[in-house]
């Protein structure tokens, strides 16, 4: 885990600065960066992102350091491949009536509601989900991305739901589903820019997604 020991020194914080400006792409491979090390850093930094020329942000870390994933999303953000899934199905809140989502999935909410905010030139998005109703209607909110993957799917009518609003950008879509169940009801999409399309899940599961499509050109 990484922490703070003592004061960043200002020609410290100038060398840094002089050198994240040269970083464009930033992978975390699980990286454990405490709330506390993430807080004093946003201090410094504010009101810059950490890396303020960032391009890929490819984000692996649990869904409970996601303080620090605020530090790395800037402005020119294209590419985000966000895996804060750790098969948590606990509700959050445990039985609070209303609450239908995991911690995990408030986590990774709140993170893309985030980058919506800060970065609205995103091009291409990744993550992990179960494809829950509610990080979906996160994902409406990107209507400019071109590149859409989602691992780990459960609901892949949700995901289609969402889709309808988002696939008149994306060129690219792969759907990976976790588990193999009967198919729902997927609501169908028209995907007349869509070039290449990717789905990994149970042979009736595909055939309902794939007869969901409207896609002339892939």
């Amino acid at each position: 885990k990484q922490v703070i020991f003592a004061p960043i020194s200002a020609a410290n914080w100038a060398r840094l600065k002089h050198y994240a400006a040269c970083v464009k792409v930033y992978r975390n491979t699980r990286d454990r960066i405490s709330g506390t090390f993430a807080g004093v850093l946003g201090g410094y930094a504010h009101p810059e992102p950490l890396f303020p020329t960032l391009r890929v942000l490819i984000w692996n870390s649990l869904y409970d350091e996601g303080g620090a994933f605020m530090l790395f999303v800037t402005s020119n953000l294209r590419i985000l491949s966000l895996n804060v899934y750790n098969g948590d199905t606990d509700v959050f809140g445990g039985n609070v009536p209303g609450v239908t989502v995991t911690a995990e999935e408030s986590a990774r909410i709140a993170c893309l509601a985030h980058v919506e905010h800060k970065a609205p030139n995103l091009a291409e998005l990744q993550f992990y989900s179960r494809g829950s109703t509610e990080e979906m209607a996160t994902v409406v909110a990107f209507t400019n991305i071109k590149r859409f993957t989602l691992w780990g799917i459960r609901h892949p009518s949700e995901v289609f739901a969402a889709l309808q609003h988002v696939v008149k950008t994306l060129t690219y879509i792969e759907i990976r589903c976790d588990v193999d169940t009967t198919p729902d009801d997927i609501p169908t999409v028209q995907a007349y820019l869509l070039t290449t399309l990717r789905l990994a899940a149970h042979p009736s599961r595909i055939d309902a997604m794939l007869s969901a499509i409207e896609a002339p050109n892939v």
